[in-house]
């Protein structure tokens, strides 16, 4: 195997395991779920085109969030601010802690996953209409059949039985 190939599989291996925290990274930053997509996906081509002078003694996750940093402040020149949540200072801060907190995020996605696995059939279609296809309440209350008043109870319900699943088990979990 070549070098080159080698350093491409590290690579892919590396931002496999972080792409997750770089998307919830961005997309707190931008409200547009597509613009957030593409910035994840720009971050990408970015640590990729610059992998051959990472360190690999250094933390890549904290090395992949400068680009994102990067990223993000690129597209609010090229975009204007309203498309952007936040200043600059603020971007820095809240990269550092997502870098602090990865662990412990990425064993809440893991309990997350678990937990939505286990809800109902109509619970978990309302809650991917919701959060996987981004539609508001009166949308998904035209799909169901349901007032909008009723979607967002429901959501609301849902959201408390993910909280207290993802709670009992950090609790198991927590020495």
């Amino acid at each position: 195997m070549s070098e080159e190939t080698e350093a491409n599989e590290a690579f892919v291996r590396r931002w496999s395991a972080i792409q997750p925290r770089i998307a919830r990274f961005v997309r707190s930053w931008v409200p547009d779920a597509h613009l957030a997509q593409d910035i994840v996906q720009e971050v990408a081509v970015s640590c990729m085109r610059k992998y051959s002078s990472f360190d690999t003694s250094r933390d890549f996750a904290a090395w992949s969030f400068g680009f994102a940093r990067i990223e993000i402040r690129r597209h609010r020149g090229k975009r204007g601010r309203m498309l952007l949540l936040g200043d600059g200072e603020a971007v820095e801060a809240i990269a550092a802690a997502h870098v602090a907190l990865a662990a412990e995020l990425d064993e809440r996605t893991r309990f997350l996953r678990e937990c939505l696995k286990r809800l109902s059939g109509k619970t978990r279609r309302l809650l991917d209409f919701r959060y996987f296809h981004e539609m508001g309440p009166t949308q998904i209350a035209g799909r169901l059949g349901l007032s909008a008043g009723s979607v967002k109870v429901m959501l609301s319900r849902a959201r408390a039985s993910l909280r207290e699943c993802i709670e009992r088990r950090l609790a198991r979990e927590t020495p």
